[in-house]
């Protein structure tokens, strides 16, 4: 923990919450497999029951959230294209990005800088969770670049140097997965008193240290105002 914390330079409470947030995420995954083949409600919390060693009271919460979860798994519809969607929900969410890409904030009205290429730079719609886990629920749903959905796909979460629950992996030499999801995991500029997100700005990825390799611990999201005059991961 020290030494992660020396190395990334994020305070302890953050990294306690990171891994606190993983861990959580992972034992969810753990017990869908549990309960995944009930037949119905009552036989859900049993089975929970007896995998946690807890009585019954004590659990509803966490019930009620994996019989949520089964039940979109159980439904789920087919990726629908941007184009699928009717018009007035395509407005809503252009306008709730700021006709923006979600993540990366680029800017659906500018056309292809290089090194991005046409397809990189259109609007696509995408799942923010998974559509095997999350369904095609109107607050699932959201507009990623080109670049964005390609490199997001289905996945989840990465982990930085091995397998996660959701089969994924980056490593250095993967700077595009590496610039998405520290961006995905900032989710805005992270330079104090600033915290602009995609709906207002470009965001890119600077080093956390200013030196060392690209690895996900070692970078962070900047705006694009305070990404001038640094060294900033091609995009």
């Amino acid at each position: 923990m020290e030494l992660w914390q020396k190395l990334s330079g994020q305070p302890r409470e953050a990294i306690i919450h990171e891994l606190e947030s993983h861990l959580a995420t992972r034992i969810f995954f753990m017990l869908l497999g549990e309960v995944s083949e009930v037949a119905n409600y009552d036989a859900l919390e049993r089975r929970l029951a007896e995998a946690l060693g807890s009585p019954s009271d004590e659990i509803g919460d966490l019930a009620k959230e994996l019989a949520r979860t089964l039940a979109c798994t159980d439904h789920v519809t087919a990726r629908k294209n941007l184009s699928e969607i009717p018009y007035p929900f395509r407005a809503k969410l252009r306008a709730k990005c700021g006709n923006r890409c979600s993540i990366c904030g680029w800017d659906f009205a500018s056309g292809p800088v290089p090194p991005r290429v046409e397809a990189h730079c259109v609007p696509h719609l995408d799942h923010r969770v998974p559509i095997r886990i999350g369904g095609d629920a109107d607050a699932n749903l959201w507009l990623l670049c080109g670049l964005c959905n390609s490199v997001k796909g289905s996945a989840l979460i990465v982990g930085e140097h091995g397998r996660v629950w959701s089969n994924n992996f980056i490593y250095s030499h993967r700077l595009n997965h590496v610039a998405l999801w520290t961006m995905l995991r900032d989710g805005a500029c992270t330079e104090s008193d600033c915290a602009i997100g995609p709906s207002k700005s470009r965001l890119c990825v600077v080093r956390r240290t200013g030196r060392g390799r690209w690895v996900l611990d070692n970078a962070r999201t900047v705006c694009s105002q305070h990404a001038e005059g640094r060294d900033v991961l091609s995009y």
